[in-house]
């Protein structure tokens, strides 16, 4: 299976950097303008490039480079994620060309069963310009510098987890926080940026799975964790 990644631009446009899933401030909205409105084969697509495998997650985007994730399945339907000849890759590409810069397996001993219509490779990736962060479920966090050297990586799971997993990494200050919703357990983790030790670990009590990815929010001064949950929204110091 091959997924095509298209960056679409009409003219000269001001780039700003999309540096995780929603981009900025988790709010899903670009201060981008003179985007072309319709789309053909030919028309407004600068670029087109053929990915390994297929990926649920979003493209993030700093500077010229632009991060994402894919799975490369052993077999012929994401079903066979469970073989560990089966692939969770990141690749780094040119924005203005579309090639790839680079392709870095991450490599697990067993991808987690999923859902059918679910990828290992669904968060997204977070970068902070410097490091690009990618989670891939029971695989754990790992972190690479934007030239594909990894600096270092935290296991994670087993997650007994019948869907798979879905949220995604985001940044605040030193800490990377993710979001981490199981059949067994629910909890929040932060980590520390730069090398991935623990800082602290919240159990979600009475939240059923919802698989969102937090939001740093400021109420009146104060930064507070948004998480959402089955029913119901948390915040967290």
């Amino acid at each position: 299976m091959i997924l095509a990644v298209l960056f679409c631009a009409a003219g000269t446009v001001r780039a700003d950097n999309w540096p995780q899933f929603r981009g900025p401030n988790s709010q899903g909205i670009s201060q981008e303008t003179g985007l072309p409105v319709k789309w053909s084969a030919t028309t407004g697509v600068r670029w087109k490039t053929a990915l390994p495998g297929p990926g649920h997650s979003s493209p993030v985007i700093w500077g010229n480079r632009i991060f994402l994730t894919a799975f490369r399945p052993a077999g012929s339907s994401q079903r066979s994620s469970g073989s560990a000849k089966s692939q969770l890759l990141v690749l780094s590409l040119d924005k203005g060309s579309g090639k790839v810069l680079w392709e870095r397996e991450v490599p697990a001993e067993r991808i987690e069963e999923m859902h059918s219509s679910n990828s290992p490779a669904s968060p997204t990736p977070v970068t902070d310009g410097k490091y690009v962060y990618v989670y891939f479920g029971s695989r754990g966090l790992v972190s690479f510098d934007f030239e594909g050297k990894k600096i270092w990586e935290k296991p994670l799971g087993p997650f007994p987890n019948d869907w798979g997993s879905a949220s995604s990494p985001v940044l605040y200050n030193q800490m990377l926080l993710l979001n981490c919703d199981t059949d067994a357990e629910d909890f929040l983790l932060a980590v520390d940026k730069n090398t991935g030790k623990t800082i602290w670990q919240t159990t979600r009590s009475k939240v059923t799975r919802a698989w969102p990815t937090p939001m740093i929010w400021n109420a009146e001064g104060r930064d507070q964790i948004v998480v959402s949950g089955s029913g119901r929204v948390k915040a967290y110091d």
